[in-house]
């Protein structure tokens, strides 16, 4: 059987001859091209804001002996110019998920891993025309959703779905913990778009997931955790380079839908959001070189019962009046509209094959000037990190530190402010279809990570140790006046990850280890979990399925 198996693909593999690689989620070749940025290779990563479908490699024409040692990989995702309408079959890819004991689903885009297995399917077409660009990369997933224990209702005020299946510690929340209580099938239009380049600018309309900021695993204002949703994008193409630095920006309009698992009121279904990003990159400076700003913004609020109006196409640059929403001693009075504000720092350093970067974002307002300088950190979390590349004869080594903390200062004993991605009005928060749409971690928690990473032409091995702390909000609440400070919810999680090359295929394969003690804040409630990750991605090679409309 395995013999007939093999001749299957092999003859499969021989006889087409058509596809191009498309970066998606949990791909490795974003990690990889922050290798190539610290080493100083002229890879055309963007400042702050991410597309999943982004190919690194698209624009510039970038030298074979720049793209490192994975240079042989790489060229599944090379831009093709061929002249007329181009068709390429992209590169399908099969993931296979297995969680032991509870769910474990982190930057996973549209799958979701329950407890027991879950198999996920990727596969479509890119059509190129001059300018247009179009992308069908659907998900299919099933997952057998074992039922594993959920938090006791710790909130007043929920309702009959909330109390079995959603975030059971705050009811401003749609954070569903548990999608039903059986297995179930799920098809998402994934990482899909259409989009017209007009020299520096670029619109764009789909589905796929985007990523803001220099976090590695942890983005605070989005991240890969959640399905991608529909929205328009229009912004830079890719950094404008003057001889004063690099200039990009973004805006983008789109729609969140509430989960099946959190209230029944069809009038509080959807929500509307949007965002803005300005990253920028001096030049005029050798002290300068390697390091970036960016800015951002986002609003969302529920979807108006009268449609939009043109008005919210201005959203992210509406100025919300604070003082119509926080009263005198901090309270809320009216706050329809919820707000995140970030700046991101980067600073790659060539001559040290280094890279630091910071994230910071707040998620309420300030009444005045003095008081954004007196309290700075008021409702706000940040997310800190360290990458270091090292040269060896066998490969290139890369070191990670990862720090991130979404718990609330302690401002939060003398005025409002609430856990992050929550809302006391739009009471879904900042989720779409029950996942989050920031970092995997969730809100009041804390995260540090070490990793190890060694790459060689074949692929990659690599080792990590993370601690992660739980809702560190909602454990001060309940049971720090109380002073049960061995009641944290804390989790361990030990890695071990590699990614090999066979001819036209990418093997990857994780093993996590988690020992989470107190779970879900019951002493001395220790479990373990075994996490499998596997997938197999299928480069077939860059050549157009089907040319049209070429004169030539």
């Amino acid at each position: 059987m395995r013999k007939i198996l093999v001749f299957i693909v092999t003859s499969i593999s021989a006889q087409l001859v058509f596809g191009q690689g498309v970066i998606t989620v949990n791909d490795y070749m974003k990690d990889y091209s922050r290798v190539l940025e610290t080493q100083g290779k002229p890879v055309n990563n963007p400042i702050i804001f991410n597309s999943n479908q982004l190919e690194i490699w698209t624009h510039d024409t970038i030298p074979d002996d720049s793209l490192g040692i994975w240079k042989e990989q790489l060229k599944y995702y090379k831009n093709q110019k061929q002249k007329g309408l181009n068709i390429y079959a992209l590169s399908p890819r099969m993931d296979y998920t297995y969680n032991s004991k509870y769910s474990r689903s982190y930057n996973d885009g549209p799958l979701w891993s329950g407890r027991g297995s879950t198999i996920g399917l990727n596969a479509g077409i890119k059509l190129k025309w001059g300018p247009v660009s179009g992308i069908l990369y659907p998900n299919f997933y099933h997952s057998q959703n074992k039922f594993f224990k959920t938090q006791s209702p710790g909130q007043t005020g929920l309702s009959p779905r909330q109390n079995n299946l959603n975030y059971q510690l705050s009811n401003q929340i749609d954070w569903v913990q548990i999608f039903g209580f059986g297995s179930f099938s799920e098809f998402d239009w994934g990482q899909s778009n259409i989009s017209v380049e007009l020299g520096a600018l670029k619109v764009k309309f789909g589905n796929e997931n985007m990523w803001w900021g220099p976090s590695v695993l942890n983005p605070i204002m989005m991240s890969n955790t959640a399905p991608g949703f529909v929205h328009l994008n229009i912004g830079t193409s890719k950094p404008i380079r003057t001889k004063y630095g690099d200039f990009e920006i973004n805006s983008f309009w789109g729609k969140l839908n509430e989960s099946d698992f959190f209230e029944e009121i069809p009038s509080s279904e959807k929500r509307f959001i949007s965002g803005l990003s300005f990253g920028y990159r001096p030049s005029f400076s050798g002290f300068l070189k390697g390091f970036s700003i960016g800015l951002g913004r986002i609003l969302y609020k529920d979807w108006p019962s009268g449609g939009l109006a043109l008005g919210d196409a201005f959203l992210s640059l509406k100025n919300l009046d604070p003082t119509s929403s926080v009263g005198p001693t901090g309270g809320l009075i009216n706050d329809d509209t919820d707000q995140y504000i970030s700046m991101d720092l980067r600073w790659i350093f060539e001559q040290a094959g280094a890279e630091f970067y910071f994230e910071w974002v707040r998620n309420d307002f300030w009444l005045n000037f003095k008081d954004l300088v007196q309290e700075p950190e008021h409702g706000s979390v940040f997310s800190l990190g360290l990458q270091k590349t090292f040269n060896s004869p066998g490969g290139e080594f890369k070191f990670l530190f990862e720090h991130t903390t979404l718990a609330t200062t302690r401002t939060r004993e003398i005025r409002d402010s609430g856990d992050i991605y929550t809302h006391s009005v739009i009471r879904q928060g900042f989720t779409h279809e029950g996942f989050l749409l920031g970092a995997p971690i969730g809100p009041g928690s804390k995260s540090q990570i070490i990793r190890l990473d060694k790459y060689n032409s074949k692929g990659k091995l690599g080792f990590s140790i993370q601690k992660i702390r739980f809702n560190d909000n909602y454990f001060w609440r309940r049971y720090g006046p109380t002073g049960q400070f061995q009641r944290h919810d804390v989790e361990w999680n030990f890695g071990i990850e590699s990614v090999h090359f066979f001819r036209n295929y990418e093997f990857s394969g994780k093993f996590i280890y988690s020992r989470r003690m107190n779970w879900h804040f019951y002493e001395n409630l220790d479990v373990n979990n075994f996490q499998i990750l596997t997938s197999v991605k299928w480069h077939i090679t860059n050549k157009p399925l089907l040319t049209l409309f070429n004169k030539n």
